[in-house]
C-alpha cells in the first residue's frame, strides 16, 4: 500500500521541478518499482504475483537503463540482479544468467559484495537447472565463500559494536557508583 501511495506521489513530482531533480525523481520512481517487484516475488505462490513483479520490475528497468538519467550504481546492480530473478523463477535461465551477469560486471566497478553474493546464488541455480554442473558448482564455491566472509564480518562488526555498548554502560556504572561514593562518604 506504501509502495504504490509512495509511487504516485513521486509520479506527480515535475519533471522540471526546482526543489527535486530529474534524477531524483526517476531514481526514487525505479526504485519503489523495483521494491514493488521484490515484494511480488517474495510472494509467487500467490496467483497473479509473477506478472506483477514483472511488470514492475521492468518498468524499473527502463528507467535505470535510460542513459538520460543518473541512477546511482549500487542501485542498479541490484535491478540487474532482482530481474536476474525474476527470470530464474519464471524458468528463462539464460535470461536470468544473463542479468546476473551484467550485475557482476557492474559490480566489479563499484564493490559491493552483498550484490555480488546474490549473483553468484542466481547463476548457480539457474547453471544447475541447465544442466551445467560445472559452471553451477564453481559459482556456488563462490557463493558458499563470499556469503561465509561476509558472515563472519557481520558477526565480527557486531562483536564490536555489543562491546562498545558494554564498555559504555560499565563506565557509566562505574562513574554513578563513585559518585555515590563520594555522596555517602560527604
Amino acid at each position: 500500500y506504501y509502495y504504490e501511495k509512495s509511487l504516485n506521489a513521486a509520479k506527480q513530482i515535475n519533471d522540471n521541478s526546482l526543489v527535486i531533480s530529474k534524477n531524483m525523481k526517476y531514481e526514487q520512481i525505479a526504485f519503489t518499482e523495483m521494491r514493488l517487484g521484490i515484494n511480488y516475488l517474495e510472494q509467487t505462490s500467490v496467483d497473479g504475483n509473477l506478472e506483477l513483479a514483472e511488470k514492475y520490475l521492468l518498468s524499473a528497468l527502463e528507467i535505470y537503463e535510460n542513459e538520460k538519467y543518473k541512477i546511482i550504481p549500487e542501485n542498479k546492480i541490484t535491478m540487474f540482479n532482482q530481474v536476474s530473478w525474476l527470470y530464474m523463477e519464471k524458468k528463462e535461465c539464460q535470461k536470468s544468467i544473463d542479468f546476473a551477469n551484467r550485475a557482476l560486471a557492474l559490480e566489479k566497478q563499484f564493490n559491493s559484495p552483498y550484490n555480488r553474493v546474490e549473483s553468484f546464488e542466481f547463476l548457480a541455480t539457474c547453471y544447475l537447472e541447465l544442466g551445467q554442473n560445472e559452471n553451477s558448482k564453481s559459482y556456488m564455491e563462490k557463493y558458499s565463500l563470499l556469503k561465509d566472509s561476509l558472515n563472519y564480518v557481520d558477526k565480527n562488526n557486531a562483536d564490536v559494536t555489543m562491546k562498545k555498548m558494554v564498555s559504555a554502560i560499565d563506565n557509566t556504572y562505574k562513574e554513578s557508583t563513585q559518585k555515590s561514593y563520594i555522596i555517602i562518604g560527604i
